[in-house]
């Protein structure tokens, strides 16, 4: 999809924001960041690269969302909470206040988080508890392998998440599983 879309002189990639979406006058977004429909968007809020927020989101003021980050449909980021990268929030969670959800970290579906939350680990329930965690297996860190949506690409001493094309299925990519370790 890269190459096709630099043959068709496409250089970077456009930030979307819906046109129901209003907008706030202080908002920084990355390249490539989407907000879908019925959003809102607090004040201040930073958008990473890549950032996905799905309809119905709402953003807190001066929230923080590194690259590559995933809201479900109707998720609450109050305000000063920073997700890292790579994180998703699954579909109507709750993060309260000044909560920081680290790197890589996954937020099940109608969790409520009171709490921050480190790296790499799987929080759900209400309040929001761990329930594992989970990295790339150490004998597949050279290859590709594919978390719903999104792929981690794992190389000599990095991890670096991306998407996976639009219009490609799932059996076009390869599917290898991972090492979670539960808690």
């Amino acid at each position: 999809a890269a190459t096709e879309a630099a043959a068709a002189g496409f250089t970077r990639p456009f930030t979307l924001i819906d046109p129901s979406v209003p907008a706030p006058r202080s908002l920084e977004t990355g390249e490539g960041a989407y907000v879908n429909a019925g959003c809102t968007l607090g004040g201040g809020a930073r958008l990473g690269a890549f950032v996905f927020v799905n309809r119905g989101a709402s953003i807190g003021h001066h929230a923080r969302l590194d690259a590559f980050c995933s809201l479900g449909p109707g998720v609450v980021l109050a305000g000063h909470v920073t997700l890292g990268r790579g994180c998703v929030v699954a579909t109507g969670a709750i993060v309260l206040p000044e909560i920081t959800i680290g790197a890589n970290a996954v937020v099940g579906a109608g969790s409520v988080v009171t709490r921050d939350v480190p790296d790499w680990m799987i929080v759900a329930g209400c309040p929001a508890r761990p329930s594992g965690v989970w990295a790339p297996s150490s004998s597949i860190c050279s290859g590709l392998f594919t978390i719903g949506w999104i792929g981690v690409q794992t190389g000599p001493g990095a991890t670096q998440f991306t998407r996976i094309p639009f219009g490609a299925s799932r059996f076009d990519r390869p599917m290898v599983r991972l090492a979670i370790a539960p808690l």
